[in-house]
């Protein structure tokens, strides 16, 4: 049934009029339309068009004379930038030279204009908006003047130790490992796993009868130093399930068995802790509560560590970082766009070089990170990841997610120096450069703003972004970057150098990531702070071959797999396993030179020298006669001293044996 209701339809001056008197401000300012920044326009539009795109937020409508004397001025001033490649200073946005301008609009007067007649603009000049001034009167944001003498040089030289903080000389990969994971870790994992163990039998239990509980005995620290190799190994040598390491199959053979076997493995994960149940902490649900306090003491040893040990570089990055865990507990998380997407979240302070991991905050549900005053929850995280960076000149950079006026003027009060990519609407953000104020399209010059020494960019490459910073002006770089169907399969860029760094820099928490999936222990656990461990141990073997790499200057730098196996035998290096080897005893006694001690001496008499009872013979084929003046002091039996002394008291058959060392017969 067709509606009652008629439509009214409206001519294309009608629509015109309509949007102009609509969306246009006290000073006769037009609005457009954001969707107008699709390409292949009609070419009944494509002149007013290119009025609307073409004009900075000062003058929306802009003469064929202005844009001309706007390019002139900013090629009359060359200013140096930094980045690779010839620089320049930025300038308000307009078409390139050449630059076609045929993009197809899809907002409500370009639906006009294809109805009907070429839509027609309202040529009054407005008056220009220079400053937006928000609500609180701190940030000024003004175009910036492509010939504006601004640089930023407020932010101090870096002058923070940097580098290895301790003397490592004479270290081995385990001492390094040692420096982050110390022997007071160890000892806290043997001295809880030992008090769960004796809480979990004080409950009376019948166990079945061949229950790995019923085996169960103290653990020692060298035993805890094995359990931590093997699952360094099994990083190394990944298998599907943890009985394949204990496997006996030729092809796939590990001697795990020689370290410990699989059921005292077992035992010693079932009861692994560190933290004393029994002790009094608050309740869940009280201000108080820690969520973390299964893990919490272990935290406490190993995260103090990582600054203690070693200066990072003047860059460093803030990100969010997870630990694969997809089990039950309360604080799990889903980030999509992390290699592993189900875990625990961690905000990560990181240096941008090398990825080494200085700081953590762990996420553990809403409410758990305690606010700064006049702070948002991600301005808070920033402020207390970087809390005791200040006053040393560091540059940190961030992602839209944290990044906004608010705390890049709180990091400059504290001397630290920020760059990042920013929410167009984020509060205090010039509205000048929104989106729906400002369209940008591809290939368009990015376009400057800045109040006091915030700096901010917004630029369409491949999608349109912003950026802030308090350490770059409106350099700009040209970049010779490949695209498909372009002439010569290249194309010129014009890219700020603000966005040059930031790609180089923010890459530390991901290239921190990127090491820790590389041998990372590969089973799951049920227990999320079984987890966290495992990151804990994982980082500490990161940040130990960093170290490592920064303290060798000899240029001879083994590879991490290489680190990690030194490591492995470091930790095995005071262990014996106690189990029993397999098979029935031997009914006969060993020969008391293979269990006495024996030295070698030499006869009185010097010119007596009698046959070696060991490499000498007349008759064997092969041999030859050996005459000496040494015997063994205890056996009272003439024998070289070398190897033949030896072979007699190692071998039971030392004739066999002499034959291989001292003839070479097989």
């Amino acid at each position: 049934m067709a509606s009652s209701k008629r439509k009214r339809l409206y001519t294309q001056q009608q629509v015109l009029d309509l949007v102009i008197n609509d969306s246009g401000s006290e000073n006769n300012e037009i609005a457009y339309d954001s969707d107008m920044l699709n390409d292949d326009s009609d070419s009944d539009y494509s002149e007013s068009t290119v009025s609307l795109r073409s004009q900075t937020p000062q003058s929306v409508v802009q003469t064929e004379e202005s844009d001309s004397s706007d390019s002139d001025t900013s090629d009359d001033q060359p200013p140096q930038g930094r980045g690779r490649g010839q620089t320049r200073r930025g300038r308000t946005r307009g078409p390139r030279p050449g630059q076609a301008a045929n993009r197809r609009g899809r907002g409500r007067i370009a639906q006009a204009a294809r109805r009907g007649q070429p839509a027609r603009v309202n040529n009054r000049r407005p008056e220009p908006r220079q400053e937006n001034i928000d609500n609180d009167g701190d940030f000024n944001w003004t175009m910036y003047d492509p010939i504006d003498p601004y640089t930023p040089d407020w932010l101090p030289a870096f002058t923070a130790p940097r580098g290895v903080l301790v003397n490592t000389e004479q270290y081995s990969p385990v001492d390094y490992f040692g420096l982050f994971f110390p022997v007071d870790a160890i000892d806290l994992i043997c001295t809880e796993t030992n008090r769960y163990a004796t809480q979990f039998f004080d409950n009376p239990s019948d166990f079945p009868r061949y229950s790995r509980f019923n085996e169960w005995e103290e653990t020692t620290p060298d035993e805890i130093k094995a359990y931590i190799a093997l699952q360094i190994a099994m990083g190394l040598a990944q298998k599907n399930s943890l009985e394949d390491y204990w496997s006996t199959y030729w092809l796939t053979y590990l001697p795990f068995t020689d370290i410990m076997s699989r059921n005292r493995y077992e035992l010693l994960t079932s009861f692994l802790h560190f933290a004393n149940n029994e002790e009094d902490r608050p309740a869940r649900g009280d201000a108080l509560f820690d969520p973390l306090w299964k893990i919490r003491p272990l935290m406490n040893i190993c995260e103090p560590t990582y600054l203690n040990v070693y200066g990072p570089r003047c860059e460093l990055s803030i990100d969010e970082s997870i630990i694969r865990f997809k089990g039950r507990v309360s604080f799990r998380q889903y980030l999509p766009a992390k290699p592993y997407k189900w875990g625990i979240k961690q905000y990560a302070l990181c240096e941008s070089k090398t990825g080494y991991a200085l700081k953590f905050l762990t996420y553990c549900g809403k409410g758990s990170l305690e606010l700064i005053p006049e702070f948002s929850i991600t301005e808070s995280i920033c402020l207390k990841l970087l809390n005791g960076f200040e006053n040393k000149g560091h540059k940190v950079f961030t992602d839209n997610y944290y990044t906004s006026p608010n705390l890049y003027k709180e990091l400059q009060n504290n001397m630290i120096g920020a760059c990042g990519t920013v929410k167009a609407g984020r509060k205090n953000m010039p509205l000048e450069l929104h989106p729906t104020r400002y369209a940008l399209a591809k290939g368009d010059d990015p376009v400057f703003m800045r109040s006091g020494d915030l700096v901010t960019c917004a630029w369409h490459d491949t999608k349109r972004v912003h950026f802030l910073s308090t350490i770059d002006s409106n350099n700009t770089v040209d970049k010779r970057i490949r695209q498909r169907g372009a002439d010569g399969g290249h194309r010129e860029v014009e890219k700020p150098v603000m966005a040059e760094v930031y790609n180089q820099s923010m890459g530390g928490v991901d290239l921190l990531d990127q090491k820790l999936g590389t041998f990372a222990y590969p089973h799951k656990s049920a227990k999320w702070y079984n987890v966290v461990y495992h990151g804990l141990r994982e980082v500490a073997l990161i940040n130990a071959y960093i170290v490592y790499c920064a303290a060798t200057t000899d240029g001879k730098v083994m590879s991490q797999k290489v680190f990690r196996e030194k490591i492995i035998t470091g930790l095995l290096e005071d262990w014996v396993n106690p189990s029993v080897r397999r098979g029935r005893p031997s009914t006969s006694e060993r020969p008391a030179r293979l269990i006495q001690r024996h030295f070698v001496s030499q006869y009185e008499n010097k010119k007596y020298r009698p046959d070696c009872i060991v490499c000498s013979s007349r008759t064997l084929p092969g041999w030859q006669r050996h005459q000496t003046n040494y015997k063994c002091k205890q056996c009272d039996l003439p024998m070289c001293p070398i190897p033949c002394h030896e072979i007699y008291q190692t071998y039971t058959n030392f004739r066999q044996e002499a034959a291989r060392q001292v003839y070479n017969i097989q």
